[in-house]
């Protein structure tokens, strides 16, 4: 937790409404909003945050989900903001065909840009979310890709658990599921 800052991006369970709240709360200080941008951390490492999601035909509300190339565009656009291999990318999606975006029933439903940009930019690491259930799929909360780690913890639809994957920036490898 580098000077105690919480690093926010939003997502598409979130209705693009408080999006005007959370940059409230960064203009306060209170939190410091990362979607679409990085900032340093110390130690030569650096944060970024991209909040979209592919394309699900509306299935969540609106203004967060984006084509796969339109994904691609940005992510090109964010790795000019830091550098890649020294940054850690909090990503709403996590990308294609791994452990970390298995559906439901099954299907992988991660962003294959995202996949691409890791294989390409060798990001530190990528915190992703969106694919709450992939845990219970997988039962994993890591996977490598290349030299790059990728996390998403998994949330779970029982309201009374918690589940979070902590790291130190000394040593992202090193971590620790928690579960509550």
């Amino acid at each position: 937790n580098p000077n105690g800052r919480v690093y926010v991006i939003l997502g598409n369970d979130d209705r693009t409404e408080i999006k005007e709240d959370v940059r409230k709360l960064h203009e306060e200080g209170l939190i410091t909003y990362i979607s679409g941008d990085a900032v340093e951390l110390g130690n030569g490492l650096s944060i970024a945050g991209y909040p979209f999601v592919g394309d699900t035909k509306g299935k969540f509300y609106g203004g967060w989900e984006k084509s796969e190339e339109e994904i691609r565009k940005d992510l090109e656009e964010l790795s000019q903001k830091s550098d890649p291999k020294r940054t850690i990318y909090i990503c709403h999606s996590p990308p294609f065909n791994g452990d970390l975006d298995i559906a439901f029933n099954g299907e992988h439903i991660g962003s294959q840009a995202i996949a691409d940009f890791i294989s390409q930019y060798k990001p530190l690491a990528v915190l992703s979310g969106h694919v709450h259930e992939s845990y219970r799929k997988s039962g994993q909360v890591m996977e490598i890709r290349g030299n790059t780690l990728c996390f998403n913890s998994g949330g779970d639809h029982n309201k009374d658990k918690f589940r979070a994957v902590v790291f130190s920036l000394d040593d992202v490898g090193s971590y620790e599921v928690i579960e509550k």
